[in-house]
């Protein structure tokens, strides 16, 4: 029994805890999704051609076989150069 209300009491304040109380976050409005959205894609693309271009590499080196490691292991260091 104890087990139980512990739980109940735990799973209370999990879900207190995980609101958002901070007003000042707010949805994007029209003249700000009107900056971010080409942004956001120029990015997106920069990262495409970049990965790409190695997978274009590893496929000439390795095959199928070794773009499957290029995306495993460079596409988030890619991505990651690009956001810098």
């Amino acid at each position: 029994m104890n087990t139980s209300l512990y739980f109940i009491i735990a799973l209370i304040l999990l879900l207190f805890g995980c609101r958002n109380n901070n007003p000042n976050i707010s949805e994007p409005n029209a003249e700000e999704i009107k900056k971010i959205v080409p942004v956001g894609k120029q990015i997106t693309q920069e990262i495409l051609k970049a990965l790409k271009n190695e997978l274009q590499v590893a496929i000439a080196e390795g095959g199928f076989e070794k773009a499957i490691s290029v995306c495993n292991l460079k596409a988030i260091p890619l991505t990651k150069n690009v956001e810098k």
